[in-house]
């Protein structure tokens, strides 16, 4: 993944909160420049919010979603936000993950839309 692909998937939607388009098919080399993409975008922020769209991807291998959840933990996050769609499988896999991260704060959103507006409760 190139640093203009990473650009276009990773965007600072407002201080401290950033949203991650993941790829459709997950791999290490593409986890870590988006990851690295955010972690860029977060490092002065405080809380830090994370939304992760997977609309568009499929369910990642178990060495892919074990790095997903090493970096989403690595982020020091205050906020964890995953929008699933309507697939009931990326839902099922999506809260999973989301529960074995370690943040107190962690939702799923049907729509990015939704997403944003979690974001802003405090």
């Amino acid at each position: 993944m190139s640093t203009d692909e990473a650009f276009q998937r990773v965007r600072l939607e407002r201080p401290g909160l950033v949203i991650l388009k993941q790829v459709p098919h997950v791999t290490e080399a593409s986890t870590n420049r988006l990851f690295q993409r955010a972690e860029e975008l977060l490092s002065d922020a405080s809380p830090r919010t994370l939304v992760v769209d997977l609309r568009e991807t499929r369910i990642p291998d178990a060495p892919n979603r074990a790095l997903l959840r090493r970096r989403i933990s690595d982020l020091s996050l205050n906020r964890f936000i995953v929008v699933v769609g309507g697939n009931r499988l990326i839902q099922v896999a999506a809260r999973f993950v989301v529960s074995t991260i370690g943040i107190d704060d962690t939702r799923a959103c049907q729509t990015l839309e939704e997403a944003l507006e979690v974001s802003s409760e405090v």
